[in-house]
């Protein structure tokens, strides 16, 4: 059996921290995070989150692990380099509200984390602009059901 060689694939942020991923072929998920990525959340939760996969403390950071998967953005879209960052972020941050872990209080700052890590991932290109304001109206708008807590 061949080795599979796996493709990293590494972004960096407006503060020069790498944000490392790989593809992967899943029946829920298309990217896997290949290694810690941490930064610094425009808002802070009331009491510490800790789980395997990320943590979230009372100083605004959030550490998502190596080895968190998640499905990019959702909806009628293609996910580029300056919406997979943000969409790792926002799904982090609605699965703590699904888990119970943030409260849903924290969506709309949730959704402007999307809006802000796209931006900051765009360049100055207007489409893009754009793009980071349409996704944030529509998360705020149709993606409710994604951060309800589960039963």
């Amino acid at each position: 059996m061949k080795n599979k060689k796996r493709k990293m694939i590494k972004l960096k942020d407006s503060l020069g921290n790498m944000f490392v991923y790989e593809k992967i072929k899943h029946k829920k998920y298309k990217y896997r995070l290949y290694k810690q990525y941490i930064l610094q959340l425009n808002f802070i939760p009331k009491k510490i989150v800790s789980t395997k996969y990320y943590q979230f403390t009372l100083d605004g950071v959030l550490t998502i692990e190596a080895g968190y998967n998640w499905d990019g953005a959702s909806g009628p879209t293609i996910d580029t380099k300056s919406v997979i960052r943000a969409s790792c972020v926002h799904d982090v941050l609605y699965q703590m509200m699904r888990e119970k872990e943030l409260s849903l209080k924290y969506k709309d700052f949730a959704d402007r984390e999307l809006q802000r890590i796209m931006l900051e991932d765009s360049s100055t290109n207007p489409w893009n602009r754009f793009r980071a304001w349409y996704y944030y109206k529509a998360v705020k708008l149709f993606a409710g059901y994604a951060c309800k807590p589960v039963k």
